[in-house]
Parts: structure tokens; C-alpha cells; sequence
């Protein structure tokens, strides 16, 4: 096989696995979101060819943060949005699992720096906010206070 074919199919991989994995993304967030609000995801980062962790940064429309409180969890019954004043905070008082919530942020982590310069802040200064797990903890959403309507999704295995 030519190299200049197996440099397009490689491309093009990388391209469409992007593609799928936002549509991805998207899927957990309209799970975990009421389905009245619109989601936009302004920037994301995904491991090689979408096999591994996952992180976006996504906008909601007006009222869907102030909502999420409320919202019973999506994904099983016992699990729903709750506020928290720092991912450390959520994390110490959500986690079930040892290595679920942290393994699920480290993760992502070298996925956020690449999206923004406030990555450490995110992760371990204070940042108000609605925080949101699955039950297998492989999931991570937050909705931030300020500025509202902005939030960020960490998927462990999408």
C-alpha cells in the first residue's frame, strides 16, 4: 500500500474518530441534562483515535445549570447533580469508589491542559459549582457557578 494512501487513511481516522467522539460526548450530556436545554461543546480533546479518556469544555443554554440541581440522575436513581464548592470537595464527598472519581479527573487531566490555561484551578481550586458523577464514577460533569452556563465532562473509557 502506498504511503501517501495509508497517510489519508490515517487522517481520515482521526478526523471521523473525532467526530464520534463529540457525538459521544454529546450523548452522556443530554443523558445527564434536562433535554429541554441545548448543549454546545466549544472544545474538546480526546485520547488517540478516541480510545481512552475524553474532556470537553461545553456552553448550556440560560436556566439549564440552575436546573441541574434538581434533576434526578439520569443515569441510576440514586444519583443526581449536587453543588459543591471544588472538585476536591466533590470528589471527597461523592466518591464511592477508591480509584473512581480521582482516576477519572487524572485521566483527563493532560486532555484539560490542552483545552485551557486554568486547568490546575479546575481541578483543585475552589470552583463552585453542580457536580455530577455516574455510578460507576467513569463520568465526570461539572456546571460552574461562574461563569454560568459553562461546564466541563470527563469521560474515563468513552
Amino acid at each position: 500500500m502506498p504511503l501517501s494512501r495509508l497517510l489519508a487513511i490515517s487522517v481520515n481516522a482521526l478526523l471521523l474518530g473525532g467526530c464520534t467522539q463529540e457525538g459521544h460526548l454529546l450523548d452522556i450530556l443530554a443523558r445527564a441534562l434536562s433535554s429541554d436545554g441545548e448543549v454546545k461543546i466549544e472544545t474538546s480533546c480526546t485520547a488517540f483515535l478516541g480510545f481512552g479518556p475524553a474532556v470537553a469544555i461545553f456552553q448550556v443554554s440560560p436556566g439549564l445549570a440552575e436546573e441541574a440541581v434538581s434533576l434526578t440522575g439520569r443515569f441510576a436513581e440514586n444519583w443526581a447533580w449536587s453543588h459543591h464548592e471544588s472538585m476536591n470537595d466533590f470528589h471527597k464527598k461523592r466518591g464511592v469508589r477508591t480509584v473512581g472519581i480521582g482516576a477519572t479527573l487524572l485521566d483527563g487531566k493532560d486532555c484539560l491542559k490542552k483545552l485551557t490555561a486554568n486547568a490546575d484551578a479546575l481541578l483543585f481550586d475552589k470552583m463552585p459549582g453542580a457536580y455530577f458523577a455516574s455510578p460507576d464514577e467513569e463520568v465526570v460533569i461539572v456546571l460552574f457557578s461562574e461563569p454560568q452556563g459553562r461546564g466541563a465532562i470527563f469521560v474515563q473509557a468513552p
